[in-house]
């Protein structure tokens, strides 16, 4: 009787034992293995900025920096402008290597307003989105500029008052006239402008004189 109950004792122990252990394996609070991922880069595109770049003056070039940034700090290495208005590129969009990406442009021949401009710029051979650069463009008061005449034949001894002829890119009036090395001629009414800008002088051929003559002459 004492051996049945100590054979039992024992199996009942073992029972017991197999019933925890089954237990820890099914309890959620018990500890499991940990795991690790890893999570990989993809290279972020450049995020190019719009920007109002300084006035400059009407055919006068300017050379703009344009502004981006970058999630990964990829440097650009290149840049491109698209859609220029009422400018031209004048100096070639290009990055150094510190990333400084510029480009120059100059305003169309004697335009004075707003002009503008798209660019984007690639970094790790990746491009960014396209944004614009808008700015103003200055006046600068022009030279007028005189053309040369070929005023009709007259005759010896004779005065003939001469029109100038010049224009002015921003519709300056002339207000005054020279001439000057005239030849085989004398200027016997001075040069002048009127209020309308219209120039004249008066000339007349040596005494005499039969042939070819000439002068030079400026407006202001």
């Amino acid at each position: 009787m004492a051996v049945l109950k100590y054979v039992l004792f024992i199996l009942l122990f073992v029972l017991i034992g197999c019933a925890r252990e089954s237990g820890k394996a099914g309890d959620p609070t018990s500890l499991g293995d940990s795991n690790s991922i890893n999570i990989i880069n993809v290279d972020d595109a450049p995020v190019a900025v719009a920007i109002t770049p300084a006035n400059f003056n009407e055919d006068t070039e300017s050379v703009m920096t344009l502004v981006y940034s970058d999630a990964d700090s990829d440097l650009a290495t290149a840049c491109t402008i698209s859609a220029p208005s009422n400018v031209t590129e004048t100096t070639a969009c290009s990055c150094d290597v510190a990333g400084v990406c510029t480009v120059g442009v100059t305003g169309t021949e004697n335009y004075v307003g707003v002009g503008s401009f798209n660019y984007s710029v690639t970094a790790n051979s990746v491009v960014s989105n396209i944004v614009s650069s808008t700015f103003t463009i200055d006046n600068v008061d022009d030279a007028p500029v005189a053309v040369a005449i070929t005023p009709a034949n007259f005759n010896e001894d004779t005065e003939s008052v001469m029109t100038l002829v010049y224009s002015d890119a921003d519709s300056d009036l002339a207000t005054a006239c020279a001439i000057s090395v005239p030849s085989n001629v004398t200027e016997t009414t001075a040069c002048s402008c009127d209020v309308a800008g219209v120039c004249t002088v008066g000339v007349t051929g040596t005494e005499n004189y039969v042939g070819v003559g000439s002068f030079n002459y400026s407006v202001t």
